[in-house]
């Protein structure tokens, strides 16, 4: 199975006042962010997606890429090379996140999917979602599903360094979307 993403490029300065570096579009499509203003990025994190003839595909922060989010555009049709995101400086917190624990932060600790395979959201398509940003989940919590050759396999919350339980702070994957093992799907902040 084949797994859509795309690195953004990096866009060259100079640029404007308090801005580092630029992540743009590197196709046309329609763009649907996955990031905020104050997020911290790193080579690899999906900053958003670019739908191109009814396909998503998941556009990462490509190599050398670190800062926090200044701006991101509005989600929309783009075109090769127009702004997705702008970064500034990293602050102290994030360089020290990155270098002494990869997979708590203060965006939440990051549930990830143990295998390659297709997301499911939500137990049948007309049912309400397992979780939601803002939900409260514990220890053993069904947070969605990985579809592997019509085996469905859970993702719960659990494993080395998990929080016993938390709040959802992102879901960071849709119905749909072919995802990687240990890429990350949601983010739990511990209570």
């Amino acid at each position: 199975m084949s797994v859509h993403t795309w690195e953004a490029v990096s866009a060259r300065g100079p640029h404007e006042d308090g801005v580092t570096s630029r992540l743009d579009a590197p196709h046309v499509g329609v763009f649907e962010p996955t990031v905020s203003a104050g997020d911290s990025v790193r080579a690899g994190r999906v900053v958003g997606r670019l739908v191109v003839l009814g396909r998503r595909h998941k556009v990462v922060a490509p190599a050398g890429a670190a800062g926090q989010v200044l701006s991101v555009s509005s989600a929309g049709a783009v075109q090769y090379g127009d702004a997705l995101v702008s970064l500034g400086a990293a602050t102290a917190v994030d360089g020290a996140e990155a270098e002494v624990d990869a997979t708590a932060s203060e965006e939440g600790y990051p549930v990830c999917t143990p295998i390659d395979g297709i997301f499911y959201a939500r137990p049948t398509p007309d049912a309400p979602a397992y979780v939601s940003v803002g939900d409260r989940v514990t220890e053993g919590a069904t947070l969605g599903l990985v579809e592997v050759m019509k085996t469905f396999n859970p993702v719960t919350l659990g494993g080395a360094g998990a929080p016993k339980s938390g709040v959802v702070s992102a879901v960071l994957a849709q119905d749909g979307d072919e995802v990687r093992a240990n890429e990350p799907l949601f983010r739990i902040v511990a209570e």
